[in-house]
């Protein structure tokens, strides 16, 4: 009995691949779980030490103008050619597609078969190729009520929230000290710039480290800093004399969640989904390059809520970034609020919910009949004269 997942290159569609696998192998333990993914750096990072048999596909990112869009789509065919046998060979029971780019041609394959298809979402506004996935999937769950709007009319969306690891959710602030080599009792800053890392979120953090060397409360951080970035960031802490734990990325990340007081990192969805389910503060630099700037739609869930501010990154200085930081973590009152009102908004059992849409696609035939490859044409172009 397999599942297969479709998705990779950046942390955002993994980790809840990986929080969803582990709500159906905790239903279902002798499920066989299939992934299939890209060949980037992140997926090796997280995916390590899971139970999974990963099958790397030749899949390029959807990009603007007619060669990027030629190179996209001779990147599907060859997927489509790759995924085609693979599934033929190992007969899944369900294809679920994480979002992204990867995820598109497992799903399309699938659907071409007859095998039941889902698609995980996990930001505000669904991406050019979840709509065009989306159209052909059985099952949809997205992370909030709005996000639904964002696919065609009669597409089955469930409302489950983005799926969360349990280890997330499992942080304890002592061990998470040892763990990073800081103080338990210490006010602590986290800093996520994403899976991909943020030159510019490092920059700001970095540039204004003075002023947190100033402070005599001894603060501390916690910065991932992406691939290629931790050697420049770590020089930079250990030049002022700030205490921190510096890397590319970060495993634990329910442990640097424990430890944190509060963060400030991009607004990615699985960022938000993580914060949010831990009710941890933070203050959001959504990415203003995100396709149709779906950062800041994610970012914005928390923040209407209480629990977060947002930040633009264009004219931001480090000086106004520390303010806001100081501002918050020296208020323990705002910092108890923003607490609880990030906890409001966060759904910490969006794993279990959505893995309960998705076997219930398994062991019965897809909800629609199968397409012909014609009719994923006509979509697609659909949505790529959208894109463009």
């Amino acid at each position: 009995m397999t599942v297969a997942l479709a998705g990779g290159a950046t942390g955002g569609h993994l980790a809840p691949g990986v929080a969803l696998a582990e709500a159906i192998r905790q239903r279902q333990p002798d499920r066989h779980i299939l992934w299939m993914a890209t060949s980037r750096p992140s997926e090796h990072y997280c995916l390590q030490g899971q139970d999974v048999e990963l099958v790397q596909l030749p899949a390029r990112p959807m990009q603007r103008g007619g060669l990027g869009m030629l190179r996209f789509a001779m990147s599907q065919n060859a997927c489509l050619g790759k995924v085609f046998g693979l599934l033929l060979r190992r007969k899944p029971d369900v294809v679920i597609g994480l979002g992204g780019y990867a995820s598109a041609a497992p799903v399309l394959a699938a659907r071409m078969l007859g095998i039941p298809t889902g698609l995980l979402e996990q930001n505000a506004f669904p991406g050019k190729a979840s709509r065009l996935i989306g159209a052909f999937a059985d099952a949809i769950c997205v992370p909030w009520d709005a996000c639904a709007d964002g696919f065609r009319s009669g597409a089955c969306v469930h409302v489950t929230g983005n799926p969360v690891r349990v280890g997330v959710l499992e942080g304890d602030r002592e061990k998470a000290a040892r763990r990073f080599g800081l103080k338990a009792d210490a006010p602590t800053l986290l800093v996520l710039g994403g899976s991909q890392g943020s030159l510019a979120v490092n920059t700001l953090v970095t540039t204004g480290l003075q002023r947190a060397a100033d402070r005599k409360d001894g603060l501390q951080v916690i910065h991932c800093a992406g691939p290629g970035h931790s050697e420049a960031v770590r020089k930079a802490y250990d030049r002022f004399g700030v205490p921190a734990y510096v890397d590319d990325f970060v495993q634990e990340m329910g442990l640097a969640y424990a430890l944190a007081d509060m963060a400030v990192c991009r607004a990615g969805g699985t960022t938000i989904a993580e914060l949010t389910a831990v009710g941890l503060p933070s203050i959001l630099i959504p990415f203003p390059f995100a396709t149709e700037n779906h950062q800041y739609f994610n970012a914005l869930v928390p923040a209407g809520a209480g629990g977060a501010v947002i930040m633009s990154q264009e004219g931001l200085s480090a000086d106004a970034l520390w303010d806001a930081v100081f501002e918050i973590m020296d208020d323990s009152e705002r910092l108890s609020e923003m607490r609880a009102a990030s906890r409001s908004v966060g759904r910490p059992d969006a794993a279990q919910k959505a893995a309960d849409v998705m076997l219930a696609l398994t062991g019965r035939p897809a909800a629609h009949e199968t397409v012909e490859p014609a009719e994923i044409a006509v979509a697609a172009e659909e949505e790529l004269a959208v894109a463009v």
